[in-house]
């Protein structure tokens, strides 16, 4: 597994276009529930359209920000349940409004809140790591042991200090 890409996967544009077909759905979902009912079928069309035509831009923002289609899907998921639960706690007869809001809501949570997530655990790791560099540098420091790199260090020749006191190397 390389650096650039920490995850499994084909990269980035399998990861685009899975998302880009993922929003044109959304598109399509959340178009029909924001049309106004008395449209009819064509005002229903006409609403999915213009759903497939203006948020697949939105998910191929997502998916170059580095966002997944299943956790857009899953947020999706979970704010289609928050809708109908608000609504239901409120008494709200017309739902459509609501879920449409909550649909696109949920699917940008889900496709922006793991990436965040992943990239507080990733500087986390690094911010540990370099602790633990810097500690063992500190403890190396503090060692009573001689070092090899230090001022005062034996020859193999003559098994006598290399640094007289005035911090001059004599060869």
């Amino acid at each position: 597994m390389s650096r650039l890409f920490p995850y499994p996967g084909c990269g980035w544009p399998k990861r685009v276009a899975s998302m880009v077909l993922l929003w044109v759905g959304l598109g399509a979902v959340i178009g029909v529930l924001s049309a106004p009912a008395d449209g009819g079928m064509i005002g229903f069309l006409a609403g999915a359209l213009a759903g497939m035509i203006v948020l697949p831009a939105l998910g191929a923002l997502f998916g170059l920000l580095g966002g997944r289609w299943r956790e857009a899907l899953v947020g999706t998921a979970c704010g289609l349940v928050c809708a109908i639960a608000i609504a239901f706690f409120s008494g709200n007869s017309w739902l459509a409004s609501s879920v449409s809001l909550y649909l696109l809501l949920g699917a940008s949570a889900g496709a922006t809140l793991p990436q965040l997530c992943r990239l507080q655990l990733w500087l986390a790791h690094e911010v540990l790591a370099q602790r633990q560099s810097s500690y063992s540098v500190r403890k190396r420091r503090l060692s009573p042991y001689p070092r090899a790199d230090g001022p005062f260090f034996r020859t193999r020749a003559s098994g006598t200090s290399a640094a007289s006191q005035e911090g001059i190397v004599n060869p």
